[in-house]
């Protein structure tokens, strides 16, 4: 592991090319193979561009900073509510922040609640809490867990509760682990959010920061800025790597804030 500088720390591992955008995916496939159906290459990319279309107008009617209204949470419910990012989240919670079936993980940022679902069914925690600022996210993401919980029964316990990264509604020193899954360039102010953070940790808690690498560079928040963040908010940059996940790539950062004794 290594401790945070001015400088990033090296990434561990190269990684493939691969694209964040489905569209660009399938030029690539039609290229190395010749004998694809063009019909079919061709829907794919009107559907990629369609959606993100899509997505631009849902998100310039949205005020940043204010809970996402209902088209915009629907929107991302059907498209990306269930994505795997959800799961390789939790994973990557157990692989570098050492999370074990008896602490407590709180989902910043919990969407609709796919992570939280993810880690009570495979009990990589005793408890588990999803926080959104979103009412219509938090309905929806109860209303899933609930029909989860009837089809199965884990022995770990979730619950969902409403506010923000700047506004955790959690006592101090509660929580061991805490992941944000493209979540972070969507706080307000994250300086706060990290202050909050590092208040509801317990004196070894930790960080994991999961966001999307977009090739638009108006999107998302690039690794640079998260890094700075991070140094300036007083954290322990511990790993920074990149991890491919179906049809994306994400750079990981796991950190510490400074005077705990995590890993």
């Amino acid at each position: 592991m290594t401790s945070s500088s001015s400088h990033p720390p090296q990434e561990h591992q190269k990684m493939p090319d691969t694209f964040a955008d489905p569209a660009i995916n399938k030029q690539a496939a039609r290229t190395q193979d010749p004998g694809t159906d063009s019909t079919e290459i061709l829907g794919a990319e009107t559907q990629a561009s369609e959606t993100q279309v899509c997505e631009t107008q849902i998100a310039e009617s949205h005020t940043p900073g204010a809970p996402w209204n209902d088209d915009l949470v629907h929107w991302y419910v059907d498209n990306y509510g269930e994505h795997p990012i959800n799961a390789l989240a939790v994973e990557l919670a157990v692989e570098f922040a050492g999370l074990n079936g008896s602490e407590t993980l709180l989902d910043l940022g919990c969407g609709s609640g796919s992570a939280v679902r993810s880690a009570v069914s495979t009990n990589r925690a005793n408890r588990v809490i999803g926080i959104d600022p979103s009412p219509a996210m938090i309905r929806i993401a109860r209303e899933k867990t609930a029909k989860q919980s009837q089809d199965a029964s884990p022995t770990s316990t979730s619950e969902f509760l409403l506010g923000g990264a700047e506004h955790i509604p959690l006592p101090d020193n509660s929580v061991d682990v805490v992941i944000a899954v493209n979540s972070f360039h969507h706080w307000p102010n994250p300086g706060k959010g990290l202050a909050e953070v590092a208040r509801v940790l317990k004196h070894s808690g930790r960080l994991l920061l999961i966001e999307e690498i977009f090739e638009e560079q108006h999107r998302g928040m690039s690794a640079e800025e998260i890094i700075k963040q991070l140094d300036a908010s007083a954290y322990n940059l511990k790993e920074f790597t990149r991890r491919p996940c179906v049809d994306i790539e994400v750079n990981v950062f796991f950190a510490t804030p400074c005077g705990g004794n995590a890993l």
